[in-house]
């Protein structure tokens, strides 16, 4: 899609220079990935549990905004709700439905509608355990391996 050439600009200042950083959405999105990774091996308790899953939630958004394209794959959801700029969720629904059609990717597309679901509903989870954090960034790994494999973008 196009969005993968758009730049996120960070700039800050290091003694008398400033430095100016672009990240793609991919950049962005491994970058979140990498922290996910190290945040995860370190969390002991709920608040970092919950957290690591945040970032998950931040992943969902931050994909689904890189892929969907409301001109293509619609602006209201298969309920005709509108879909939002951070509905990670539906954005990823849409999309997937949009390029796992017909009775070919009838599997592919029930997978990656139900990791999309499942990263989803953990990043939710008030009490969360390190199993549900596990599991969080299991589905969310998938997820972006997912929509990475479709879009050519290997992490």
């Amino acid at each position: 899609t196009n969005s993968s050439k758009t730049f996120h600009k960070f700039a800050f200042a290091v003694g008398l220079y400033t430095i100016v950083i672009d990240l793609t959405p991919w950049d962005r999105i491994r970058r979140t990935y990498a922290k996910i990774l190290a945040d995860s091996s370190q969390a002991k308790i709920v608040d970092e549990f919950q957290a690591v899953g945040l970032l998950c939630r931040e992943i969902i958004i931050s994909l689904g905004q890189l892929v969907y394209n409301k001109d293509v794959y619609g602006a209201v959801d298969s309920q005709n709700k509108p879909i939002g700029k951070t509905d990670g969720f539906r954005m990823l629904e849409a999309y997937f439905t949009y390029k796992l059609h017909g009775t070919h990717f009838e599997e592919y597309r029930a997978y990656a509608k139900t990791t999309n679901k499942l990263a989803n509903a953990l990043t939710h989870e008030r009490n969360a355990t390190k199993k549900d954090m596990m599991l969080s960034v299991s589905a969310t790994t998938a997820l972006v391996n997912i929509v990475g494999i479709l879009e050519e973008q290997y992490i």
